[in-house]
C-alpha cells in the first residue's frame, strides 16, 4: 500500500512541477517583435500563394510586404484581377496581444480586426490559427507560420 501511495505522489509531483506555463501577453508581445517571414499556399484561395516579410515593432505597429503568385487554375477565377493587380503590396497597421490572442488591424482589413490563436513552436517559429472561421476562405481553418529572420 505504501508503495502505491509513493508512486501516486511521485507522479502527481512531477506532473505539476513540470507543467509548462503559458507565456504572459507581455512575453508573447516581446517574442513577436522583430522581423519574420512566412508563406501560405492555397489557404485563402486555392491557387494563390502569398509570401511575406513582416516587421513588428515594440510600439505596436507593423509593416508587411506581400508577394503574391498564382497557378494556372487561379487565373481562371474572377478574383485573379483583384489579387494580381498588385503582385507586390505593403500593409501597415497595429498589433496587440490580449488574453493570449494576437490581434492586428489596419484601414484595409475586412473585418477591421483579425484575431489569431498562437502556438509557439520555438521562439523562432510561431503558428497562427484564425479565431474567425467565418471568413470566406477556401480553408476555414486558416493557419500559417511565421519564421524569425535573424538580425545581423
Amino acid at each position: 500500500m505504501n508503495r502505491k501511495y509513493f508512486v501516486f505522489a511521485f507522479i502527481v509531483f512531477f506532473s505539476t512541477a513540470y507543467t509548462s506555463r503559458l507565456p504572459s501577453d507581455q512575453e508573447l508581445f516581446n517574442i513577436l517583435c522583430g522581423k519574420w517571414k512566412g508563406v501560405d499556399k492555397d489557404q485563402q484561395i486555392v491557387g494563390l500563394t502569398r509570401n511575406w516579410i513582416v516587421k513588428r515593432y515594440k510600439d505596436g505597429t507593423y509593416t508587411i510586404q506581400f508577394h503574391l503568385t498564382v497557378d494556372e487554375s487561379f487565373k481562371k477565377l474572377d478574383a485573379y484581377q483583384i489579387y494580381l493587380k498588385d503582385s507586390l503590396s505593403e500593409e501597415n497597421g497595429y498589433w496587440v496581444i490580449e488574453n493570449g490572442i494576437f490581434y492586428e488591424t489596419n484601414d484595409s482589413l475586412k473585418p477591421k480586426k483579425h484575431s489569431y490563436n498562437l502556438e509557439i513552436i520555438t521562439r523562432d517559429k510561431i503558428k497562427f490559427t484564425t479565431t474567425e472561421p467565418k471568413w470566406n476562405f477556401d480553408n476555414p481553418d486558416y493557419s500559417f507560420y511565421d519564421i524569425r529572420i535573424p538580425e545581423l
